[in-house]
């Protein structure tokens, strides 16, 4: 189904209805809905304009390039999906050592190793299933069965929601298919 308008918010509002009401984003609802995107930098935008619309404190945990040595911390998360859902879990700041030896300093860095998703890319989608799927088309598929991957991911067709791009008047993206391997 094409989305009205054709703009991010109303794929926004769709996928998302009343996501700034406080108590609606539960578990249940979360687990349900993503929007899907072909490039990295898409994803980062789409979920950045939905933690603006959120309500609350946001807080950002930077990365840090130290040569001193510090204390762990943990976030405390609960899982949403799969053979663990509902439980909570500790995710650990981790450090990572660069393996060059070209720099005359020892440098490491310390980040917590998580990213906001309510918008993810479709390579990362795979695997998974979810009942509301927004599909961001603005920029066209690049790989090879992305285009399936991304529309494979909804448990109904009547539930998938796409955005072409802006003043597009049709409905066609492209698809990309080797045909030497057929």
């Amino acid at each position: 189904m094409k989305v009205p308008q054709q703009n991010l918010k109303s794929l926004i509002d769709i996928v998302y209805p009343n996501i700034n009401v406080v108590g609606m984003c539960n578990d249940n609802y979360l687990s349900e809905r993503t929007i899907l995107a072909s490039r990295n930098q898409d994803v980062d935008c789409i979920n950045q304009i939905i933690l603006n619309i959120l309500s609350g404190n946001q807080r950002i945990y930077d990365s840090a390039d130290s040569t001193i040595i510090e204390e762990d911390r943990v976030i405390e998360a609960r899982i949403l999906c799969g053979d663990y859902a509902g439980q909570l879990t500790f995710i650990p700041c981790i450090t990572l050592n660069p393996s060059t030896t070209e720099l005359p300093i020892v440098f490491k860095r310390r980040q917590f190793p998580v990213r906001v998703a309510y918008a993810m890319t479709i390579n990362k989608s795979q695997g998974q299933s979810v009942k509301h799927v927004g599909l961001d088309l603005r920029t066209p598929v690049f790989l090879h069965r992305q285009l399936y991957v991304a529309l494979s991911r909804c448990t109904s067709p009547n539930s998938i929601k796409i955005l072409f791009p802006q003043n597009s008047t049709n409905t066609v993206t492209t698809n990309i298919v080797y045909l030497k391997f057929f």
